[in-house]
C-alpha cells in the first residue's frame, strides 16, 4: 500500500519505515524545535516555573490498524505479543503489561476484565 510522507504528517511526527529509520530517529535525541515547542507549553501552563534542568529525548508509539493493543499469541509456536499502545497507552501501559502476563501465564482472564478477548487479537500480515 502507500506509505505517507512526513509532508502529511502532523509536525513533530514522522514516519519510521526501515530498522534504520528507526535506529537513526532513537540516537538523534529527538528535533530540538520540538523540546522547546513543550517546555514553552509547560510555561505558560505553570507560569513562573524554574525547572533546575531539562532532559529531552526521541520517542515513538506504534499503531494498529484497529485502535486498539494487539495482546496475544501469533501462531502456535508459544510466541506471544503486546504492542499497539496507538499513542494513547502511557496511561494504561502498566495494565495492560499485566494483561499480558496474565495472558501468557493463564490465558486471556475470564471475569475478571470487561474486555473481549476479540477485540484485542494481533492480526497478522503475511
Amino acid at each position: 500500500g502507500a506509505q505517507a510522507t512526513s509532508e502529511h504528517l502532523e509536525p513533530g511526527k514522522r514516519e519510521l519505515v526501515t530498522h534504520d529509520d528507526i535506529v537513526a530517529w532513537y540516537k538523534s535525541g529527538g528535533e530540538a524545535t520540538a523540546a522547546e515547542e513543550m517546555a514553552a507549553l509547560l510555561n505558560q501552563l505553570i507560569p513562573g516555573l524554574q525547572p533546575l534542568g531539562q532532559i529531552n529525548d526521541s520517542c515513538a508509539t506504534t499503531h494498529t490498524p484497529t485502535g486498539r493493543p494487539f495482546v496475544g499469541a501469533i501462531g502456535s509456536d508459544g510466541l506471544f505479543v503486546c504492542t499497539g499502545g496507538n499513542g494513547l497507552a502511557a496511561k494504561s501501559s502498566d495494565e495492560i503489561g499485566r494483561l499480558a502476563a496474565l495472558c501468557v501465564l493463564e490465558g486471556w482472564p475470564q471475569g475478571e476484565v470487561a474486555l473481549r478477548r476479540e477485540d484485542f487479537l494481533p492480526i497478522v500480515l503475511d
